[in-house]
């Protein structure tokens, strides 16, 4: 099956049901938006595209990187982000203005590609291409440990990743969703699916200072954001802004939930929140309301079926519940890395070794710590960048926060940096003071006040910037 045959299905059955909803022009319906698919499509096979051949994706805006992508899949053809113009791949399809490739042919969008055909005048569908164990797109992981590793996914692969969120929690029908993930991103790009193969409407997502008015003017039921962006979105909101009545569920990953985030955002967006946790490898692993989850700290949710879990030792041995170490997976949509991009050790005896440090609790909840390759070691000790922004965030005054470790000049071990993002009642004296008292030699020795925590497109923490921005004011301090 073609991952974008549904799409042609509600096309049909639901033609005129909302499909996509975009401030700038006129909402899409099922029929329109197919259209668009289809005219995509066209445009790319009379370009001399052919099935199975590669394109790179260089599309500045969200709808038309999930509308190509997916013209693109229907004629078998396996779209990825461009992150660079030298990437080798057969054509380029980029946003006018991008540079263009020395390597394959461009092919440059404009703002036609996406319009329905005037008059309601549609031609004969495009040949859909079969899909099924077919490469339908290539997804590269977050990218915050080092060189983002490239993953290969199938049609029946995106096609059974969409059923497992599905079937792991509801959401009402139809559903309108805004999501403030983008879908260049394995996450962003499933939870678009999700919405669209169940004939959902998908809402253009606007910067952050217009998501509360989008909610309301389009009576959002089903809000996807990461605990950055969702307090972010608090943080800008007029007193007489929300809660949302429209809106069923909150949908939250990406990074720690702190509990004081999940009591804001449920007086303030809504009540219903859901935490997830997952990965571009294995897909979607646990789930659960922030109201089960939120009085363990670090608790992502329970495992949902399907997946195998278990916290193992350096050896690989099971350890018992509430043990802290290594989580491994095994899942039947777990992917292994494309071309050696990712270490091949992280799969293994049918166990996929998620670089995660966490346990299960005696009633089934699954808590991550934090990466093994992002613990600070100070003097020895070891902690979680996790650990550090979970006190930091109970600090009133605090909106965001990012540990992180930058190297002492005069020793063998690391010095602990944050990056804070602060409100109106903040007290920095205060804060230092809580933190020495909450972390003791953990506190940190550098604080970086930001307007906003650089995040990638799932809403993970780009550390490596946070390090490279503190590295340059120690420079800038000693000139």
């Amino acid at each position: 099956m073609n991952a974008t045959d549904p799409i042609r299905q509600h096309a049909r059955s639901t033609p005129d049901a909302p499909a996509y909803i975009l401030d700038d022009r006129p909402t899409l319906s099922y029929r329109d938006f197919d259209a668009v698919l289809e005219g995509i499509a066209q445009r790319l096979l009379d370009a001399g595209v052919h099935p199975g051949q590669r394109v790179a994706l260089a599309l500045h805006r969200d709808f038309a990187f999930v509308a190509v992508a997916l013209a693109a899949a229907r004629i078998g053809a396996i779209g990825f982000t461009a992150y660079s113009p030298d990437e080798a791949c057969d054509f380029r399809i980029a946003s006018r203005g991008a540079a263009p490739s020395t390597l394959a042919p461009t092919i440059a969008v404009d703002k036609q590609w996406f319009l329905p055909p005037d008059g309601g005048a549609r031609g004969a569908p495009v040949a859909m291409h079969p899909g099924g164990s077919v490469l339908f797109h290539i997804f590269h992981t977050s990218g915050t440990t080092g060189r983002p590793k490239a993953l290969a996914m199938s049609h029946d692969d995106i096609l059974r990743r969409a059923e497992r969120r599905r079937s792991a929690f509801a959401v009402p029908h139809p559903v309108r969703m805004l999501a403030k993930v983008r879908p260049v991103a394995s996450y962003g790009f499933q939870v678009m699916l999700r919405v669209l193969f169940d004939g959902g409407a998908v809402v253009d997502a606007p910067a952050l200072e217009g998501m509360a008015g989008a909610i309301t003017r389009h009576r959002v039921t089903f809000l996807v954001a990461p605990p950055g962006i969702l307090s972010g979105m608090i943080a800008v909101m007029r007193p007489d802004e929300g809660p949302f009545p429209t809106l069923h569920v909150v949908e939250v990953s990406g990074s720690r939930l702190s509990e004081q985030l999940a009591e804001v955002a449920a007086q303030r967006v809504c009540p219903n929140i859901v935490t997830m946790y997952g990965s571009t490898e294995a897909g979607l692993i646990a789930v659960a309301s922030a109201r089960e989850a939120g009085h363990i700290p670090g608790a992502v949710g329970r495992i949902i079926p399907g997946v195998v879990a278990e916290i193992v030792d350096d050896s690989g041995t099971p350890l018992p519940p509430d043990t802290e170490g290594a989580l491994r997976l095994r899942a039947d949509s777990a992917q292994t890395y494309l071309h050696d991009s990712g270490p091949t050790d992280a799969f293994r005896d049918g166990w996929f070794y998620s670089g995660d440090i966490g346990r299960i609790t005696r009633d089934g909840f699954l808590v991550i710590a934090g990466r093994a390759d992002e613990r600070i070691n100070v003097g020895g000790g070891k902690v979680t960048p996790e650990f550090l922004e979970h006190a930091a965030l109970a600090i009133p005054g605090v909106i965001d926060a990012a540990a992180f470790a930058v190297p002492s000049r005069f020793a063998g071990f690391d010095r602990v940096a944050m990056a804070i993002v602060t409100g109106p009642a903040f007290d920095f004296a205060a804060f230092q003071a809580r933190c020495r008292e909450k972390l003791g030699v953990y506190a940190p020795e550098t604080v970086l006040r930001m307007e906003a925590i650089p995040r990638n497109e799932n809403g993970k923490v780009k550390r490596q910037d946070l390090k490279d921005l503190a590295a340059a004011h120690a420079v800038a301090a000693e000139r």
